[in-house]
C-alpha cells in the first residue's frame, strides 16, 4: 500500500460553494503543474486538463487528488459522467483526507478503466473540515441534482446536521461509524454510546478472520490481538 505523503491546505482555505471541487479548486498539496490542471479545468478545456492532471499524477502516484482530477476531466470530455462526491476533512486533517482520496482514486480508476457504457466516474471533492459550513454545503450538493450521492462524513455535528439535511431531501449518503438506515440516508451513531460496542464487534471480527486463516495453516492455533488505545 501507498504511505501518506505531506499534504498542505492550499493557500485559499474553502468555505461554503468552495468546498466543493470537480478539479477546479486544488484542497491539498498544489504545485504548478496542478495549478496548470485547475486553471484548464475552469475553463472547460479538458484536453490540457487531462494533459496536466496526468502528469502531476505521474510525477505525485502518492497525490490521491490529481489522480481522480485526471479522471474527471476525461470523464467531462466523454460526456455525461456518473457523479458521486466524497467529504473529508482536507484542510482540518489533510493526511487523513488523502488517505481517504487514495481509496477513492484506485476505485474510479479500476472503475473507468473497466467502462463499457461509454459513462465514466466524476468524483466531486466535498472539503468537511468546518463544521459551520457543512448545512451550506450539503444545500449546495442538494440542489446539484446529477450528483448521485455521497461518501464520507463522522460523528461531528456538522456532519450530523448535513446528514439530516440529505436524508429530508432523499440523497443516499454512505457514511463510516454507522449501524441502521433511515430513509436513503446511512445515519451515523454516537460514538459515545456506541465506541465500546463497535470495537468489541471489530476485534471479534477481526479474531474470527484471522483464527479462521490461521486454523488453515495450523491446528488449534493461539491467536493475539493487540490493541492501541492511543492509536
Amino acid at each position: 500500500s501507498l504511505s501518506p505523503s505531506p499534504t498542505t491546505p492550499s493557500p485559499t482555505t474553502p468555505s461554503n460553494g468552495q468546498s466543493i471541487s470537480r478539479g477546479e479548486k486544488l484542497f491539498l498539496r498544489s504545485t504548478p503543474k496542478k495549478q496548470e490542471g485547475a486553471d484548464a479545468f475552469s475553463q472547460e478545456n479538458w484536453p490540457n486538463a487531462i494533459a496536466a492532471y496526468k502528469r502531476a499524477a505521474e510525477r505525485d502516484p502518492n497525490d490521491p487528488e490529481s489522480r481522480i482530477y485526471w479522471h474527471n476531466a476525461q470523464a467531462k470530455q466523454a460526456g455525461n459522467p456518473i457523479t458521486i462526491a466524497v467529504a473529508v476533512p482536507t484542510s482540518a486533517i489533510p493526511d487523513s483526507a488523502a488517505e481517504i482520496l487514495r481509496g477513492v482514486a484506485r476505485y474510479q480508476t479500476e472503475y473507468n478503466q473497466s467502462s463499457t457504457s461509454g459513462r465514466l466516474l466524476e468524483v466531486a471533492i466535498i472539503d468537511s473540515s468546518d463544521p459551520s459550513t457543512a448545512p451550506n454545503v450539503a444545500q449546495e450538493v442538494i440542489n446539484t441534482p446529477e450528483i448521485l450521492g455521497i461518501v464520507g462524513y463522522g460523528i461531528d455535528s456538522g456532519s450530523q446536521a448535513a446528514l439530516k439535511q440529505y436524508e429530508r431531501a432523499g440523497v443516499t449518503v454512505l457514511s463510516p461509524l454507522t449501524t441502521s438506515f433511515q430513509g436513503s440516508t446511512l445515519k451515523t451513531i454516537p460514538i459515545d454510546k456506541k465506541e465500546d460496542e463497535l470495537l468489541v464487534s471489530y476485534l471479534q471480527a477481526v479474531g474470527k478472520t484471522l483464527t479462521e486463516y490461521a486454523a488453515q495453516k495450523q491446528p488449534s492455533p493461539n491467536i493475539a490481538i493487540f490493541y492501541n488505545s492511543d492509536s
